[in-house]
């Protein structure tokens, strides 16, 4: 394994773990609410507000280590059957189509994070700062976008044959 391939692993693990919080801070806010709502019949205020700003964490952090894991769907039901050249390279123009697309949203939504910052775009109801959370889906787009990058060396240089 490279030095590249290590720290790409290493951002998305540690990525992931960001994930990982933020849906056991997801689960725990939901019950809470529930709860409240159940027993002293006062729902928690903005619960909608911070649930759909830790799914964005969730979501953008955990899709760069789920590509370390090859745990994205992949139709293969025709590609399993090519010869292996024909396999790599329909492999390789996925990953570059993927990293391509990627890229594109990790700069998009980079300059939409220094938007929202200029403006001070904040939540409905508590009044968040969104521009924390653009920023994780922009660095998790990146981190994908560097996960496939190797993936596509890896795959041309025969380290690894998906």
């Amino acid at each position: 394994m490279t030095v590249a391939e290590k720290t790409a692993n290493l951002i998305a693990r540690w990525l992931n773990w960001l994930a990982a919080i933020a849906i056991v801070a997801v689960m725990t806010i939901v019950c809470v609410n529930v709860l409240a709502r159940s027993i002293f019949g006062i729902p928690l205020k903005g619960t909608v507000d911070i649930v759909s700003q830790l799914g964005v964490i969730v979501i953008a952090c955990a899709i760069a280590y789920t590509q370390v894991l090859k745990g994205h769907i992949r139709i293969t039901l025709f590609l399993d059957k090519l010869p292996e050249l024909p396999r790599i390279i329909i492999t390789g123009i996925t990953d570059t189509i993927g990293i391509i697309m990627f890229g594109i949203m990790s700069w998009q939504t980079f300059l939409f994070t220094k938007q929202t910052h200029s403006v001070g775009e904040l939540s409905e109801v508590l009044k968040i700062p969104l521009t924390p959370f653009a920023a994780f889906v922009s660095l998790g787009c990146a981190a994908l976008t560097l996960v496939l990058f190797i993936d596509l060396i890896n795959l041309f240089s025969g380290r690894k044959n998906r």
